[in-house]
């Protein structure tokens, strides 16, 4: 569920059975589904754990689809569906429709994929905006009064019922309204909420995963309160401000529905799901074409969206796996060649970001290093955790003549960069004496060997004593 306000560390349960995102931030539980792409194994897989969130024996989605229904009188967002009209996602040309049909592969949502259940399923990055249904029939009021769950199930089944929409078990249905239309009694508390529900007829005997989305601006942000459901301590892309807000909900609902989806899988043990962890943290922001802040691209489009936690490297808000471009690209340590056998400091002096990384409201997000060492094959690797800030490490240079490789990998909040690495010649032999001087290791990166220092590897090989192999 999207809170209405930050909630992060926030504790606190409820019974009913409902995946919301609330002022607290928490999330509500609900029973098992029986559906047909679960399926049961004699020895369950074994899944990420330890990383700030636990795994509850629930079901990730393997498959990921969505439909969009807007229930409204007339079209909700600019450019949005015809109302009493119905067609396939790529006909949906609202900002919620680009979005929707530029998310899957994106490097925000790959984050996901870093959850799995142990039926063998691990979050796709994909999702698959299959079509929309802009229903006019029935349309709630828009006073604020409290349009509840079951109005919006017999709705969505009415909708299967007339052909408007197809049932699929993999399928999201979300269901956004005008207005003040008050879907679920989320407002004044909450900002959306993915739920469930079992069809008696239409679908019979089938589960239904439902998200209710209200109107985000008719609960704008207050910066006194730090409360509502537009972009809080930012402003939206003024590219349809209303849809952006929008977007950011729909992302945070799509993640917990996706590895969540049962309400029984990913969870911490104050009951926050992956997003609610990360609430309208945006992590590094920039001035976005027109006005307004971004994060990121989604195809084209600028837009706003909190981060999302991430189930490795112990846990954390990132806003994607892969940072294109970041890579370190100097380390300062002992001079080349090293001739004596001890524990030698080496220091990362220079990244492609900011020393400090980027930084949040929250916290500051300082990149993280790790490290390997490989000795020519003459003693065993060693490879660090990850260093979070830590720009200096510690390197045991044992006795031998070998070339040694020091491989260095950087993180950020926007996700994992290229690795890097330094060779450095070893002559610790009792006829270690050098013919050979350098003062810079040698360096390699992704796009090939790049030669720091005044010779090649190869003439260093042959200045020790015996020589390299």
């Amino acid at each position: 569920m999207q809170p209405i306000s930050p909630g992060r560390g926030q504790t606190g349960r409820r019974a009913n059975p409902t995946g919301v995102m609330s002022a607290a931030g928490q999330t509500q539980r609900g029973p098992n589904l029986d559906d047909s792409f679960i399926h049961a194994l004699r020895e369950p897989l074994a899944v990420n754990t330890g990383n700030g969130i636990n795994y509850h024996g629930g079901p990730v989605l393997p498959t990921v689809k969505v439909v969009a229904i807007y229930w409204a009188n007339a079209p909700i967002y600019t450019n949005g569906p015809t109302p009493g009209t119905t067609g396939p996602g790529a006909q949906d040309n609202s900002l919620i429709g680009y979005y929707l049909n530029n998310f899957s592969g994106t490097n925000y949502l790959n984050v996901n994929t870093t959850y799995s259940d142990n039926f063998g399923h691990t979050v796709p990055n994909a999702v698959t905006y299959t079509g929309y249904w802009a229903n006019n029939v029935g349309v709630p009021a828009a006073d604020g009064s409290v349009i509840p769950d079951e109005t919006v199930q017999n709705m969505i089944s009415s909708g299967f019922q007339s052909g408007a929409i197809q049932y699929d078990s993999q399928t999201v249905y979300m269901v956004f309204t005008a207005g003040q239309t008050n879907l679920g009694g989320l407002f004044p508390n909450g900002c959306a909420r993915h739920n469930k529900y079992t069809g008696l007829i239409y679908p019979a005997n089938k589960t239904v995963v439902y998200v209710m989305f209200p109107y985000a601006p008719a609960q704008p942000y207050n910066p006194s309160t730090d409360m509502g459901c537009t972009a809080h301590r930012h402003t939206e892309p003024a590219t349809d401000p209303a849809a952006q807000a929008e977007i950011n909900l729909i992302a945070h609902e799509i993640e917990e529905s996706e590895n969540d989806y049962d309400l029984n899988a990913w969870y911490t043990a104050a009951g926050q799901e992956s997003a609610d962890i990360c609430a309208w943290d945006y992590g590094e922001t920039y001035s976005a074409p027109g006005g307004g802040d971004a994060n990121m691209k989604v195809g084209t489009l600028d837009v706003l969206i909190q981060m999302n936690w991430m189930n490795i490297r112990y846990g954390d808000c990132a806003l994607g796996l892969s940072h294109p471009g970041y890579f370190v690209n100097a380390i300062s340590g002992p001079t080349s060649p090293i001739t004596t056998a001890g524990n030698y400091t080496f220091s990362v002096s220079s990244t492609s970001v900011p020393p400090n990384g980027p930084s949040d409201v929250y916290t500051p997000h300082q990149p993280a290093y790790n490290w390997t060492a490989t000795f020519g094959g003459v003693y065993p690797p060693l490879t660090s955790p990850w260093l979070d800030g830590n720009t200096s490490f510690y390197v045991p240079v044992q006795p031998g003549t070998y070339t040694m490789a020091i491989t260095v990998t950087p993180w950020d909040l926007i996700g994992q960069g290229a690795a890097s690495e330094w060779d450095y010649v070893v002559c610790t032999g009792t006829n270690g004496a050098m013919s050979i001087r350098q003062t810079s290791p040698l360096r390699r990166d992704t796009s090939g060997t790049v030669t720091v220092g005044s010779r090649p590897l190869e003439q260093l090989r042959s200045g020790c004593n015996p020589p390299l192999n």
